[in-house]
């Protein structure tokens, strides 16, 4: 199978690569992408793959070759600095979970869960069934597995052929796992969605307003203070970057 982005909405920020694309247009993708029974990831860009993709050159090809590259609220900000406003923001994690998950209801798609700890996907699970009873949950499983299971999860996953494959490992470990399997799993759609099983599950309050202007790490810091070193090095690295940019481009 061949990767083939969709170069109509393909541009970039910084040189990394993003898709402008809006939310309506995400989900007629995904409904064709189901209806005609082709296979495809999606993946996300943010400040935190971009850092990754520095450090990880698989991340970067993993990117690079998705069929979409959904723009989080990091990139829509610094296009809208750079006066390249996007179509929409909000194109990442538990809003376009929950869009897709509103599809599946819709249609009567299928669905497959993958990560998080056991506690969390029951609930997410139960959420799920309570909340969009024509999705079909096919099957779930927690993050937690070694090297050596990987060949029987997958197995696991493309007998029961979902429609959209949801999987929640965090980053570079989804991505990672996505890359090296996505032709095998035969999933529709695949989409690594990070923390948003937690939220979905209601063990985590959902971002505020205010942060969907670049500050949800600011939030997240609040509720979980061990992340806020994470989050400087990666804001550090964002700023690195973003001011690197505007220097160049003002020496022109």
């Amino acid at each position: 199978m061949q990767y083939i982005a969709m170069s109509e909405f393909r541009t970039n920020f910084l040189g990394y690569p993003v898709d402008n694309i809006n939310l309506d247009e995400l989900l007629d993708f995904a409904k064709e992408t189901i209806t005609v029974d082709e296979y495809h990831y999606l993946a996300v860009q943010n400040a935190n793959k971009m850092y990754l993709s520095e450090k990880h050159a698989q991340v970067r090809q993993f990117i690079e070759r998705a069929k979409i590259i959904l723009p989080e609220n990091a990139i829509n900000m610094g296009m809208r600095v750079l006066r390249k406003p996007l179509k929409q923001r909000n194109m990442g994690g538990v809003h376009v979970m929950e869009a897709l998950l509103e599809l599946a209801h819709a249609e009567h798609f299928s669905i497959s869960l993958f990560g998080a700890q056991q506690n969390e996907l029951n609930s997410l699970v139960q959420n799920i069934q309570q909340k969009y009873p024509n999705i079909a949950v096919k099957s779930h499983r927690n993050g937690y597995f070694g090297l050596e299971e990987e060949p029987l999860i997958v197995e696991q996953i493309r007998a029961c052929r979902p429609n959209i494959l949801f999987i929640g490992l965090g980053s570079p470990k989804q991505e990672l796992f996505i890359d090296k399997y996505w032709q095998e799993l035969q999933a529709n759609i695949i989409i690594g969605v990070g923390g948003s099983f937690k939220v979905l599950a209601g063990l985590e309050s959902p971002a505020p307003a205010w942060s969907k202007y670049g500050l949800e790490w600011l939030y997240r810091s609040w509720q979980d203070p061990k992340k806020l070193k994470r989050y400087f090095v990666i804001n550090s690295f964002y700023l690195y970057k973003f001011t690197k940019y505007l220097l160049t481009q003002k020496s022109r």
